[in-house]
């Protein structure tokens, strides 16, 4: 199953989750608490978990399966390919 971390109002999360949906495959979303509104039921990761746990990483959609690094919108597309 795919991971991706992203954020609200990410132009290339929203473009990695549609081609995940498009595609027929799963995926578990981590949005960032990056100061949004929380709205009810919805978990957020705080962005120091977040670069705690993935230091090396500068931007989201940060994309993963099965713990392999896929990367990001870009990386997703073209494993899709």
């Amino acid at each position: 199953m795919y991971t991706i971390w992203s954020k609200p109002g990410c132009i290339f999360c929203d473009r990695a989750k549609a081609l995940l949906i498009e595609k027929g495959l799963s995926y578990v979303e981590h949005m960032l608490d990056v100061g949004q509104p929380k709205q009810d039921g919805q978990a957020l990761t705080s962005l120091s978990e977040f670069k705690n746990k993935n230091p090396t990483v500068k931007s989201v959609p940060y994309i993963t399966l099965g713990g392999t690094v896929i990367g990001g919108f870009t990386e997703l597309a073209k494993s899709l390919a």
